[in-house]
């Protein structure tokens, strides 16, 4: 059969197929015909037919070809450049492909592809990245019901007038976009089961749609873009139950799926198994990350998984697969080291959410070292000194540890433990004559806040803070008293200070500030220095009421003309800064520079800020790790949707709700 045969035979046929909807009129030409175009099709609002209710025309490209057999997934139909190159200048035409079948002509099927001026510069663009002469344009079936048939009418006319506009968009105008708009053919579903592409990237998969961008003055701009709209579970969401290997439950874990039949569960950022549900097969992926809590616990995890074997959902076994952790190099590794660092920290009670490993340098783990051995392995540790009594701090970043050893010199053994588990110390205080002098019992922790090292330190033991000052309070003479509550209040203000400048620490160093000063407070409940520091430690913790409101106008009235720097400290809380700084103006210079250092002038310098407390309980990885897989997940989608794109510059934003919508 001769082309001109089987494209007279592919004109028969669609004339068919159009004569089904009463909203369409065909002029397919046969013989001599309009150089690439090959007639048009008519669309009208209503049945009659008449000129005033023609919607549009539509510029058809009419093609035939007899195959052996025709595939039933959409084929492709190669153009070469030169022709693609015609097409664009004049407009673009509906390009409609007959195939049929070389044994039986009568066994046919139509499919279209729309090649307007969007679609073509795509193509173009692909071209003359791989230095292609010709291109298989991918395929479409035309369907046989007349109203999917004039939908996709109304779509090609649509497509045809917003792609002939080439309108060109300063970086300006762009970053005035209020919104992106397209029409569809059809409604989509609303229970999607996989990504859709929208867009003028031509592919079988995608929806045909020119996309236009609405700047804030109401104008719109058609643009050669694309879209991809993801359901929701191809996003990372939160399992709302918790998943267990051994003992280690996590219970932020997230998922989503790749595709029909695989999907990715999340266990923490650092670990992950992928499961195919069309081969059985399972890919672990582990990387370390870099919070020492969290890296122990994705190690840990891991090995209770391959000991049993078992991960449970919601106690509920879901995932049995034999593996081991011999294969993973990065386990092997890190394993050991990691578990003994975060057992000696969980012995002398530091959080290990405070420590990265990033500074855990080679010279650190090998100070770490002995107290490894000590406390963990319960080994006697070896110092090289032949001093009876050893203060060691070991730098951790901007932190660091303290710690006491002793030598028992009739055994020979070193004892070691933390700095603030010791019982009690002594300082001494000079008087203004340098002559005479004192010793007072102090507790470590105040020691540590006289050399300004009580924020940085990581092993306090909390939970021994107020029993040491009880316990040296004890041993304190009547008239001493007074100075030992002194120092402390020193504490207290270092504490609170340290909660300042260290946010990831301000729940323990507030909460550790409010139990020491309740406590000075039980001894003096109307001192002002206390009532003062306990009133900005709630207004810290967001705990400011009406009524502590009252007891702070109260105590500023009673303050008037008689202590200004504690009038002051009250302007600050009731937040009545034009009163404070009144009264600033009224001190001498070293005063105010004095109050400027106070914590309490914190409130006023960050006034328009937030004073957030962050719960350690929630692992911040999680953002950085969801950011990440948005990003890389969008790049994929990008190259598949807009090819030609993936060597520009690209702003690639998480999106703003549900992660629905790339």
């Amino acid at each position: 059969m001769n082309s001109s045969k089987i494209e007279e035979l592919a004109i028969t046929f669609l004339k068919e197929i159009f004569l089904r909807s009463d909203f369409i009129k065909t002029s397919f030409a046969e013989g001599d015909k309009k150089p690439l175009v090959d007639g048009d099709i008519s669309i009208y609002q209503d049945t009659s037919g008449r000129n005033e209710d023609l919607i549009g025309t539509i510029p058809v490209q009419i093609k035939g070809k007899t195959v052996k057999n025709i595939s039933p997934k959409s084929p492709s139909f190669a153009l070469k450049k030169g022709y693609l190159e015609g097409l664009k200048n004049i407009g673009g035409v509906l390009l409609l492909v007959v195939f049929a079948e070389k044994s039986n002509p009568t066994n046919r099927k139509a499919f279209y592809a729309h090649l307007f001026p969007f679609q073509i510069e795509n193509l173009l663009r692909e071209m003359m990245k791989h230095g292609q002469k010709q291109k298989n344009i991918p395929l479409k079936e035309l369907p046989n019901d007349p109203g999917k048939l004039l939908r996709i009418c109304y779509q090609a006319k649509d497509i045809q007038q917003k792609s002939a506009y080439n309108i060109q968009v300063s970086s300006e105008e762009f970053s005035k976009i209020e919104k992106l708009s397209f029409t569809l053919p059809e409604p989509l579903d609303d229970n999607m089961l996989r990504p859709i592409q929208i867009g003028t990237y031509l592919s079988r998969d995608n929806i045909d749609a020119v996309i236009e961008i609405s700047t804030k003055d109401g104008t719109k701009i058609p643009r050669n873009l694309g879209l991809y709209l993801i359901p929701v579970e191809y996003t990372y969401q939160p399992i709302e139950y918790p998943i267990r290997s051994g003992e280690i439950v996590f219970h932020d874990s997230q998922k989503k799926r790749l595709s029909e039949k695989r999907y990715t569960l999340a266990f923490s950022p650092g670990l992950s198994l992928t499961i195919d549900r069309t081969n059985n097969e399972c890919k672990i992926e582990l990387s370390i990350q870099d919070v020492l809590y969290y890296a122990y616990r994705d190690l840990e995890f891991l090995k209770s998984w391959t000991d049993s074997g078992a991960i449970y959902i919601d106690e509920q076994e879901i995932f049995k697969a034999e593996i081991t952790s011999e294969d993973f190099l990065i386990f092997n590794k890190n394993y050991q080291t990691l578990s003994d660092l975060y057992k000696l920290f969980e012995i002398i009670e530091v959080d290990s959410r405070l420590i990265r490993l990033e500074d855990l340098t080679k010279d650190v783990l090998e100070e770490l070292k002995k107290y490894v051995q000590f406390f963990v392995y319960k080994k006697t540790p070896k110092f090289k000194s032949e001093k009876s009594f050893l203060l060691d701090k070991i730098m951790i970043g901007d932190n660091h540890l303290h710690f006491v050893c002793i030598h028992d010199v009739d055994t020979g053994i070193w004892n070691c433990f933390s700095l603030t588990s010791a019982p009690m110390w002594s300082c001494m205080v000079v008087n203004s004559d340098n002559k005479t002098s004192y010793n007072h019992l102090i507790t470590a922790y105040d020691l540590l806040t006289g050399g300004k090292e009580l924020r940085g330190t990581l092993n306090l033991h909390s939970e021994k803070f107020i029993a040491s000052y009880e316990r040296i309070l004890n041993y304190t003479p009547d008239t001493e008293k007074q100075f030992f509550r002194g120092i402390a209040t020193d504490t207290v203000i270092e504490l609170i200070t340290g909660a300042d400048l260290n946010p990831l620490r301000r729940q323990e160093f507030l909460s550790m500030a409010k139990k020491l000063n309740e406590w000075l407070l039980s001894y003096e409940p109307e001192n002002q220095v206390f009532l003062i520091n306990q009133w900005q430690i709630l207004h810290r913790e967001g705990l400011f009421t009406p009524e502590l409101e009252k007891e702070i106008r109260a105590l500023k009235r009673s303050l008037v003309n008689k202590d200004i720097r504690c009038e002051i400290a009250c302007a600050i809380l009731l937040g009545q800064f034009d009163d404070m700084q009144d009264l600033m103006e009224q001190l001498l210079q070293t005063e105010r520079k004095l109050i400027e250092s106070w914590p309490i002038y914190y409130l006023f310098e960050h006034r328009e800020d937030p004073y957030e407390i962050p719960d350690l309980n929630e692992n911040r990885e999680w953002q950085t790790f969801l950011t990440s897989a948005w990003q890389e997940e969008t790049m994929m989608r990008l190259k598949q949707v807009a090819p030609n794109l993936a060597d520009e510059k690209l702003i690639v934003q998480p999106p703003i709700e549900n992660n629905q919508l790339y």
